[in-house]
């Protein structure tokens, strides 16, 4: 592609849009489309270029919304498209620049009329401007219906719209008067549902196969059979936002109503007509997308000749936003943010293979798309049929700091047992546990949702005794972002252990969730009978997790028998005081209750910590001697529970390892004096060799499964349209999806 220079504001005055935007009709077969599509534009990917964009387009596109079901130019658009996309398939090659472009310039006129009709009207009535479909021969919709009042745009946050007279020649006001006076609201509402009906029976009456079908059609043979090349990037990924947009209906429907493929014709088309039957294929494509990670093509060299076709004003230039670096001045500050702009053909894949493996059809129709997604198999079991697993894999890796991708990742894991089979057996799966666990240590800056969806693939991955020891033997250096500590070499599985118990500590501060406690703990758990030479930090970490919780029981446990819930505060001279209205609170029984209730809270996970350090003693003593120095340093800290009716027997094994090994270090001591710190880990070493774990009381083995809840898509349907108005490139104006993403991911 080449690049023609062109300032937003020129399109105001351009002739050739407004000729597509009036009354008259243009067939697809007039030489214009030509002319109007030889523009070089690159799509907005930002919410700045977005709302510059939008401030251009506006004037058009509601004086389209007026005008089109006059002139059925969008229709005719949609043929256009559909011609050269046919032709672009049918080509033996595909890899046409000049057909590709102009492919790519019609999608995107399509694309960006259809975003500003979901934003502003209903899915039927986004309908009835693609049925107004016609050529020079045929009747068009406004003929067939011109005794019709038609509705027109409907700003769904004021309830304004605009409307088409009976003689079916648009009331045309300026731009700043399109809105129509408050009180025609209800008389338009009230003729909604006779309108629509009507639209819908003269738009059946066109062919079988409507535009909405063709224009599927196309997006779906563009994405399948359509290599990406340098030619076809843009196409294919304009192909994605298409759908995506299409689909993206669900979103800006009415609160009450319920987007499904029993009121919806697109979720009825493409989740239970012909398309679903090619579910497999597309699922598979959109994979291909993520584990490629292609780059977007570079600019062309201003010699080219699409810029000699370029003569539009239409013209614009969005500069490098391509390129492979973030973009400036936007969001784009860590990984996850920047995804969208590196890669952003594997971004969009991997949001549209969410949007269709999260919606949940009425029963009994199957999702086909969830199927293909939790069914797809590697290209050496499956050949041509398959896709490659290594690749995805490494995709994963490098872009898990993006949230979708992670979402993604968990489904994958969770529900493809052959994924699941290929990654468990990867020798390099510090790759991918860094980056999710980085995520985790950078809980501050991530969404709630994302930290849970984090920590479930870790909990998923710790189900499996083959990981948790090859964790172990993965040795890490100078992981410059964990900055608690200065670590010049330390094991994946005690960063994993390092992060995890952060993860505690900071919900303990400031989550204060009781499902993420239970979610690290079990990650813990299921690791513990592995812990194998932990570092001596890690060993500190693990039991100053016990030592800060056994402070909060403690203080806890103190409030329950305080006649007030606090302790006095103090003044400046130290002095303890009370005013009149804190010396007259009192422990109430409800206060009581609370305390108790967070008392058993604490106390829970308290014996937690102390199944998972007694798991490790009985299974791994010998290889953490590290583990043994520091209980023997902080002993008193465990001696005060062993009377504790909850912790006695858990604190009864870490008093016979104590014990063990004092009476070693005694005899050292006896025989040589004082010893240092290295002398005593040296005893403690050697002691460890003559250990017998028959010692210890058996307890049974901890193995914790994550189970996801019953109907899961309340959750994961609204998170995956957060996301896509969060983290895609397709950059909504209206406001409803600014409130969608603040309600679904709060």
């Amino acid at each position: 592609m080449g690049t023609g220079v062109s300032k937003h504001t020129e399109l105001e005055g351009n002739e050739m849009l407004a000729r597509f935007v009036d009354t008259g009709h243009i067939p697809p077969t007039d030489p214009y489309w030509q002319r109007l599509l030889a523009f070089h534009l690159m799509p907005p990917v930002t919410n700045e270029e977005q709302l510059s964009f939008d401030a251009v387009t506006d004037m058009f596109l509601q004086k389209l919304s007026i005008n089109n079901c006059t002139s059925g130019n969008v229709g005719s658009l949609i043929q256009v498209f559909i011609t050269r996309a046919t032709d672009l398939l049918a080509s033996p090659n595909a890899d046409n620049d000049i057909l590709s472009w102009q492919t790519f310039n019609a999608l995107f006129v399509i694309r960006s009329i259809t975003k500003y009709l979901v934003e502003n009207v209903s899915e039927q009535i986004l309908r009835q401007y693609f049925h107004s479909c016609c050529d020079a021969d045929t009747p068009t919709n406004a003929q067939s219906s011109e005794h019709i009042n038609v509705i027109l745009p409907v700003d769904k946050a004021n309830g304004n719209a605009s409307v088409m007279s009976d003689s079916g020649v648009a009331e045309a006001v300026p731009s700043k008067e399109l809105d129509v006076q408050n009180n025609l609201n209800k008389s338009i509402e009230d003729g909604r549902e006779s309108i629509v009906q009507v639209a819908d029976e003269a738009a059946a009456t066109i062919c079988q196969d409507g535009p909405l079908e063709m224009l599927l059609d196309a997006l779906f043979g563009l994405i399948i059979d359509v290599p990406v090349t340098d030619n076809t990037y843009h196409l294919h990924l304009e192909a994605i936002n298409t759908l995506l947009v299409l689909l993206s209906v669900h979103i800006f429907a009415p609160s009450q109503e319920v987007v499904n493929s029993e009121n919806s014709l697109i979720y009825r088309t493409i989740f239970g007509g012909r398309y679903s039957l090619h579910a497999g294929l597309l699922i598979r494509a959109l994979l291909r997308d993520v584990a490629s990670l292609k780059p977007p093509p570079p600019p062309a060299a201003s010699g080219s000749i699409v810029v000699g076709l370029a003569t539009s004003i239409w013209s614009m230039v969005w500069g490098s936003r391509w390129s492979s670096d973030p973009l400036p001045g936007t969001a784009a500050t860590n990984e996850g943010a920047s995804h969208r702009f590196i890669h952003p053909t594997a971004s969009q894949a991997c949001l549209l293979a969410l949007a269709l493996a999260n919606h949940c059809p009425p029963s009994p129709i199957a999702n086909l798309y969830k199927e293909a997604l939790f069914n797809c198999q590697d290209v050496q079991q499956a050949g041509a049929l398959g896709v490659d697993f290594g690749a995805l894999y490494n995709a994963l890796g490098q872009s898990a700091a993006a949230e979708h991708v992670t979402l993604l990742l968990y489904l994958l894991l969770h529900k493809n047992l052959a994924f699941r089979s290929h990654l468990l057996a990867r020798s390099d799966l510090h790759s991918l546990v860094v980056p999710i666990t980085r995520t985790l240590y950078d809980a501050a800056n991530s969404s709630s949702h994302h930290i849970y969806m984090s920590l479930i693939v870790l909990l998923i991955l710790t189900e499996d005794d083959s990981f948790n020891k090859t964790i172990h033997e993965l040795n890490l250096k100078n992981i410059s972002w964990y900055t608690e500590r200065s670590i010049a070499e330390i094991s994946l599985g005690g960063l994993l252990i390092l992060v995890i118990i952060r993860t505690i500590q900071y919900n303990m501060l400031r989550m204060r969730d009781k499902y993420l406690h239970t979610n690290c703990l079990a990650a813990l758990a299921n690791m513990s009978s592995e812990f194998r030479n932990l570092h001596p930090y890690v060993a500190q970490r693990l039991v100053s997790l016990f030592e800060t919780l056994s402070r909060k029981h403690t203080r806890l446990a103190a409030r329950v028998h305080l006649p007030i819930p606090a302790s006095p505060p103090t003044d400046s001279s130290g002095s303890a005081h009370l005013d009149i209205e804190q010396a007259e609170e009192v422990l109430t029984d409800q206060m009581r209750e609370e305390l108790l209730q967070d008392m058993a809270v604490v106390e829970e996970v308290l014996r937690m910590v102390l199944e998972i350090i007694n798991s490790c003693l009985a299974s791994q003593l010998r290889t953490n001697v590290h583990l043994v120095y520091t209980l023997l340093h902080k002993r008193a800290l465990f001696h005060r529970y062993r009377t504790h009716a909850a912790f006695q027997d858990l604190i009864q094994n870490i008093e016979m390892v104590v014990g063990y090994f004092s009476a070693r270090l005694q005899r050292a001591q006896e025989q040589k004096g004082a010893l240092g710190a290295i002398e005593v880990l040296a005893v403690v070493t050697r002691a460890a060799d003559h250990w017998s774990t028959d010692r210890l009381r058996k307890f049974p083995d901890l193995k914790f499964r994550y189970v996801e809840e019953e109907q899961p898509e309340e959750f994961f349907t609204p998170y995956v349209w957060a996301l896509v108005c969060s983290q895609g490139s397709v950059c909504w104006s209206n406001e409803t999806s600014l409130r969608i993403v603040k309600e679904m991911c709060c």
